[in-house]
């Protein structure tokens, strides 16, 4: 997770991630699973459309079914302002969940 996190330009409130910064969400979690999830589940935001390549959300699963959005959240309005189904993402465990 480590490496997709530095390979494509992860970003969170304060810009790109650094490499401690990604260290700690890589970290965050004991596995990391690719799976489509209902965008309606991961945020209702509203932000300008962006330009560029769009890449694969990253999730954090918690406790009781929700969840954190740690990168994507511009994917997820975009995905919610279409009606898309699914959307693909990464989810990880907190550990001790």
């Amino acid at each position: 997770m480590l490496d997709w996190l530095l390979d494509n330009g992860a970003r969170n409130c304060g810009g790109k991630l650094d490499l401690n910064s990604a260290k700690e969400i890589a970290h965050f979690a004991d596995d990391w699973v690719l799976t489509q999830l209902d965008p309606k589940q991961l945020g209702d935001w509203s932000f300008p459309p962006r330009q560029g390549p769009r890449r694969l959300p990253i999730v954090v699963g918690v406790a009781g079914g929700h969840y954190e959005v740690l990168d994507g959240k511009h994917r997820v309005a975009e995905a919610n302002s279409r009606g898309d189904a699914t959307i693909p993402a990464y989810v990880g465990r907190f550990f001790g969940d």
